[in-house]
């Protein structure tokens, strides 16, 4: 209900704002919309769900961005004061792309990330194949490591090491309510949140949790950079409803 309403709202003031969001979808990038930057923290509990896991992941991409502008910022300073010859001694170890690339990978060539896998996967009976898959593939990965429970297991993160368990991350990434508690939503409620929600499920029909949440982080107002991103922009777009 929250996520419906949320998303609903972002989506009315920019649709106020832009006047034409086609322009968006056409690599302007001088219109104005608004964006809200939501500031991942990491959690680690004794025992991590895939809610975690996207958290942390985000982390990881922060990290990185965080990184990649300081250093950049110190080169422009060092240019600056006249020792730009100096700045191949700035350097560090990059130890947040092997990690984002075991959990978020679709080049060829490598395995596939974990997100990618779960998103593969469309029933919980198959979670044991998906449990498999990620062993065959990242068994000797040294940012994974084994537990002696097989619905669980490490990553070596950044920050610290996290055991995650898999159990669910296939029904949670599907992100499907009952349709009881639809019913409840669409036939109990006031009538414009039941149209809220309505027109959002519709929106987001197909689209798994991963789907979307990698589309917050990749989406970009050029088609070109979304490309790069390895993220398809179907997923970011809204369904068109059938006259």
């Amino acid at each position: 209900l929250y996520n419906n309403l949320f998303s609903w709202l972002v989506s009315r003031m920019n649709s106020i704002i832009l006047n034409d969001p086609s322009l968006l979808e056409k690599g302007r990038s001088n219109v104005k919309t608004v964006g809200l930057l939501d500031i991942f923290g990491f959690e680690c509990f004794l025992v991590n769900d895939y809610e975690q896991l996207l958290i942390n992941y985000t982390n990881e991409k922060l990290q990185k961005l965080y990184l990649n502008a300081v250093f950049e910022a110190e080169k422009v300073i060092f240019a600056e004061e006249g020792l730009g010859a100096m700045t191949g001694n700035l350097v560090y170890t990059d130890k947040t792309t092997p990690v984002i690339e075991m959990l978020d990978n679709r080049a060829s060539g490598k395995p596939q990330g974990i997100f990618n896998k779960v998103d593969d996967y469309k029933r919980s009976e198959e979670t044991k194949n998906l449990r498999s898959m990620i062993v065959k593939d990242f068994g000797k990965n040294p940012n994974y490591a084994k537990h002696k429970d097989q619905e669980m297991f490490y990553i070596r993160h950044t920050a610290k090491l996290v055991l995650y368990n898999s159990n669910e991350f296939i029904v949670k990434n599907l992100d499907k309510l009952s349709d009881d508690i639809k019913a409840m939503m669409y036939n109990r409620m006031d009538k414009s949140i039941s149209a809220i929600l309505k027109s959002e499920e519709s929106a987001n029909l197909g689209n798994t949790i991963w789907k979307k949440f990698a589309c917050l982080l990749y989406t970009s107002p050029s088609p070109r950079d979304r490309q790069k991103s390895r993220m398809p922009s179907s997923a970011c777009k809204k369904k068109k409803k059938k006259k």
